[in-house]
């Protein structure tokens, strides 16, 4: 049988420290940084959200919209915290809205009382968070970004001038017209930068979905519809019981 003189478990125990401050190392750099300065999450959890933001729509393709319209959306989030780094849920966001007339020679009456618009939307997303930096005393920064996709509703209320053909000064008439145009909202992308303190966290979201209104409360729309983008930003308030 070899035998290991003194001078060989010196050494052995040596080298033994230094592959664990190697090893220790690695995982530093190679593992999640906690969320909250402690552990971080692990396992399965429920997470809800909401968002207050404003938002713009742009249309594609020359579309000329009757109503020019900025949305307030407030915006839910419910789903599953898959470990630190991804979120998988359902989004719906009612957004109230101001409206006014667009049309270069407006057959639009006056919008002071009688105009008003409403966008919903829904859908399934996934976020993900794939890292997060402590600041220290619990607190840490949580970058993230996400994707989704749903469906979208604008309901849309306003007067029309019509020509009734009674020999009035306008030669002209007034219509109420109620609308919902609606259709997919093929991608919904977000990011954010959130300030993470316990199981809640707080921070400002810019999201652009792209959609295509297809119909006008149950009448198909000429052509391919009206093409679309929202841009939205606001603020995120998050909470994992």
């Amino acid at each position: 049988m070899a035998r290991t003189t003194p001078g060989g478990h010196v050494e052995q125990r040596r080298k033994t420290r230094q592959l664990c401050a190697l090893a220790a190392t690695g995982i530093c750099f190679l593992g999640p940084l906690p969320a909250t300065g402690e552990e971080a999450l692990s396992g399965v959890h429920f997470e809800a959200a909401a968002r207050f933001g404003v938002a713009f729509p742009t249309y594609v393709g020359g579309f000329d919209p009757v109503l020019a319209v900025t949305a307030y959306p407030i915006w839910l989030d419910a789903g599953v915290r898959i470990g630190p780094l991804v979120f998988v849920g359902a989004y719906f966001s009612f957004a109230p809205a101001s409206a006014a007339p667009n049309l270069p020679i407006s057959r639009v009456g006056p919008c002071d009382v009688n105009c008003n618009a409403r966008v919903y939307s829904f859908g399934i997303q996934v976020q993900l968070h794939p890292l997060s930096v402590s600041l220290g005393g619990g607190v840490a920064l949580d970058p993230w970004l996400g994707v989704g996709t749903g469906y979208e509703v604008q309901q849309q209320r306003y007067d029309y001038d019509y020509d009734c053909g009674f020999g009035l000064p306008d030669n002209g008439c007034r219509t109420p017209h109620t609308g919902a145009l609606q259709g997919p909202q093929y991608f919904n992308g977000q990011v954010g930068l959130a300030l993470v303190f316990g199981r809640m966290s707080l921070g400002p979201y810019f999201a652009a979905s792209y959609g295509t209104y297809l119909s006008d409360a149950g009448r198909a729309l000429p052509g391919e519809g009206e093409p679309h983008w929202w841009l939205n930003v606001g603020l995120r308030f998050t909470v994992t019981p």
